[in-house]
């Protein structure tokens, strides 16, 4: 997660081991980098059968520019060895966006990435939080994926009520509240087209 302010930065590293790991990737270290050069960076974590959306939150001088949920044909219902953890701020300012897992047992913690099994024949949802050290008024998020997956989705603002189509849009703006912690909720429905290949929407 790499924390902007101004027109300096706070980079802190996140690296996973072992079991933890995506593949052979041994770390993941953010840096002072452009949106896209995240993504691209990212994108090489995509299994070849399955999606990604990669999300990016802005609250004020501050974001966090990488955070993951899809679906993967090696996905199981809870942890598996594609979900990341998220390491938790070790400095203050920061902004970080995590999907929080209270019930994974000894794996429970705050993800980065979020993945479920490669399974659009019922709808599928993932829960996430985005937290601040600071209080903020403006709140941004953004995301890019697969149309055919944007398409079918929307997002529930969980503090509001509040529910987004996401179909032809980018990115949704909100306000803090006062909150220093916004719930979000990203639904996807189930797919009316079964015949479709999932692995052509990387494409």
């Amino acid at each position: 997660m790499t924390v902007k302010i101004g027109g300096s930065s706070c980079t802190s590293s996140i690296t996973f081991a072992g079991e933890d790991t995506i593949a052979d990737q041994e770390s993941i270290q953010s840096s002072d980098k452009t949106f896209d050069e995240a993504l691209d960076q990212a994108s090489v974590q995509v299994a070849p059968l399955g999606w990604a959306v990669y999300l990016k939150v802005n609250a004020g001088p501050y974001e966090d520019p990488v955070n993951t949920l899809g679906q993967r044909d090696t996905a199981v219902i809870g942890y598996d060895r594609n979900d990341l953890k998220e390491l938790a701020p070790d400095r203050d300012p920061y902004l970080t966006l995590v999907f929080p897992h209270p019930d994974w047992g000894e794996k429970a913690g705050d993800y980065g990435a979020d993945y479920q099994p490669l399974d659009r024949s019922q709808t599928n949802e993932w829960y996430f939080v985005i937290r601040t050290s600071e209080l903020l008024q403006d709140l941004k998020l953004s995301w890019q994926g697969p149309v055919d997956i944007l398409k079918d989705s929307k997002l529930v603002d969980m503090d509001t009520g509040e529910t987004v189509m996401l179909k032809k849009l980018s990115s949704f703006s909100t306000e803090w509240y006062g909150l220093q912690e916004r719930h979000f909720k990203w639904v996807l429905k189930k797919s009316k087209n079964k015949k479709k290949p999932i692995s052509e929407e990387l494409n």
